[in-house]
C-alpha cells in the first residue's frame, strides 16, 4: 500500500533552519523524493550538490525527521532488483564467445 505524503506536509513539520542554504537544499530534496520520485540517496546528493552543503548528513537528517519511517520503508522495498534475469549456463557461454567474435574482429580490423 503506497503512503500518500507530500512536500507541503512535510514543510510543515521541519524545524526552524537558520542556515539559508541547508533550507533550500532540504527544499530541494523533499520536492525530489516525494514529488519527483528519486531515490533517497540521489536526492540528497543532488540538493547538496546544487546547494553546495557539506556535510550531506545535515540534509539527510532533516529529511528523515519529517519523512515518515513507513514511506521510506515502502518506497525501498518497492525498488525492483538490479539484475531480474537470471544467469544460466547457457548465457554465460553465449556471453564468451560473444566477447572472443569481438576480439577477432577488432584484430582483424587492425590487420588491414
Amino acid at each position: 500500500m503506497a503512503i500518500l505524503f507530500t512536500k507541503e506536509e512535510a514543510m510543515k513539520d521541519l524545524p526552524f533552519i537558520e542556515d539559508k542554504t541547508l533550507y533550500k537544499g532540504v527544499d530541494l530534496a523533499l520536492w525530489l523524493y516525494l514529488d519527483k520520485h528519486w531515490s533517497f540517496k540521489n536526492a540528497i546528493n543532488k540538493a547538496a550538490e546544487k546547494h553546495s552543503i557539506k556535510p550531506k548528513i545535515a540534509i539527510e537528517r532533516l529529511l528523515r525527521q519529517v519523512i515518515p519511517e513507513e514511506l521510506i520503508w515502502d518506497r525501498m522495498s518497492g525498488a525492483k532488483p538490479r539484475n531480474t534475469q537470471p544467469a544460466s549456463k547457457e548465457t554465460a557461454i553465449r556471453s564468451q564467445k560473444m566477447k572472443k567474435m569481438e576480439k577477432d574482429a577488432k584484430n582483424h580490423v587492425c590487420s588491414i
